[in-house]
């Protein structure tokens, strides 16, 4: 589970993320997944425009995908594999 709220105008970031490693993934894949989808949707240049972007930050280790920004802290609680949400 990973519910996000990002805010420019008070420039605070609230991420909260629990779930498995493979969980955390998925939960990112169909965020992507409904950002690009919602871009196509609307304009497919601005959607290819978003994967391309979206894949040279995330393969690039020195991106700020990859950093803390600014005091960023936080925590992630990780469940163990076959462990039910209650």
């Amino acid at each position: 589970m990973i519910k996000v709220n990002i805010s420019k105008e008070n420039k605070q970031q609230l991420i909260e993320a629990a779930g498995s490693v493979p969980e955390l993934i998925n939960d990112t894949a169909v965020l992507i997944g409904g950002i690009y989808t919602q871009l196509r949707n609307a304009d497919a240049v601005a959607a290819e425009l978003f994967r391309a972007g979206l894949l040279k930050l995330l393969t690039d280790k020195h991106s700020p995908a990859w950093k803390a920004l600014g005091n960023q802290t936080g925590i992630v609680f990780q469940k163990p594999n076959g462990e039910e949400e209650k």
